[in-house]
């Protein structure tokens, strides 16, 4: 590999651009600035921040963190070393239903995008294996960009009915699963080479290991002050931030294109986290119904580098 550019805190970046930040490497999509907000930019083992600005911003303008971070979407860079660490975690496997087994987990069909969507024969029915030429397809996708970037807050719509990644805002949706992975793909704010999509299982899980090995926080068990009496604006709680993520524990359930195969042509959905009351630890997964509930229930995105 040739040398390449410095990551620049503040920079805007006009076009997908590889930079080396702390001797490690990673793509900066057009369009995104990194942020020069402190304790959002230094290290990518701390988290690194992207803002999609379409412009860039002055100096002044990044001191006033409040409007940065309720103005602009922002996403989190997830790095990916290896095939091998990208991968399904069956320990986490609790669940909010007696008839849930892991073993009957596998993700679902149509929710990435075009330019990442494996063929599936019309003679492969079977849902478990259109799984695993989803997840594969995925993987080769993450591990050859090093990583991919995940939304920083529980998405949301505001008042133009866009989703947004924005502190603030309040996740009140009621989609279909079938709508969610429709609208994740058609999220405005990509480059030409930066796709958007639901985030899946295994990704989950991924952020699950990284938050777990990085900040040592214990994703494997619930967290009672993290529970309200109701659900909060993005960001409103800054001790339930781990690698620069806010609410993967409480606040919604997350819904992913993970799905779980019980009956024939009727699977489960799989939504992971807690929500509110609900004590369920962030790396919990849970069965949900085909219909997101606008009380309780919110997902993430990511992007994808092709």
């Amino acid at each position: 590999m040739g040398v390449k550019e410095q990551a620049e805190p503040g920079k805007y970046y006009e076009e997908d651009t590889e930079v080396e930040l702390g001797g490690k490497e990673l793509t900066i999509p057009g369009g995104a600035s990194i942020s020069k907000i402190p304790g959002e930019y230094e290290n990518i083992d701390n988290g690194l921040v992207i803002y999609i600005t379409n412009k860039q911003i002055t100096d002044e303008e990044w001191q006033d963190t409040e409007k940065m971070q309720t103005t602009y979407d922002q996403f989190v860079w997830i790095p990916v070393t290896s095939s091998e660490q990208y991968k399904r975690n069956n320990e986490y496997n609790i669940s909010n239903n007696w008839t849930f087994n892991i073993a009957n987990v596998y993700t679902g069909n149509d929710y990435l995008p075009d330019e990442i969507q494996p063929d599936i024969p019309e003679s492969l029915t079977d849902v478990k294996e259109i799984g695993v030429l989803n997840e594969e397809a995925e993987r080769t996708t993450v591990v050859n960009a090093g990583g991919f970037y995940i939304s920083r807050y529980e998405m949301a719509k505001d008042e133009n009915k866009n989703l947004v990644s924005k502190k603030g805002t309040v996740a009140e949706l009621s989609e279909s699963i079938t709508t969610l992975k429709s609208i994740s793909k058609n999220f405005n704010a990509s480059s030409p080479n930066l796709k958007s999509a639901l985030c899946s299982g295994i990704q989950w899980d991924v952020v699950m290991d990284l938050v777990k090995e990085k900040t040592g926080f214990d994703v494997n068990v619930v967290h009672d002050e993290f529970y309200t009496n109701g659900k909060q604006p993005a960001g409103t709680n800054p001790e339930n931030k781990f690698f620069n993520i806010y609410d993967l524990e409480g606040n919604c359930l997350e819904y992913t294109s993970e799905e779980e195969a019980i009956l024939t042509n009727s699977p489960d959905y799989i939504i992971r986290g807690g929500c509110k009351l609900d004590p369920y630890p962030a790396s919990a997964r849970l069965t949900g119904t085909e219909f997101m509930s606008r009380n309780t229930d919110s997902f993430r995105l990511v992007l994808y580098i092709i």
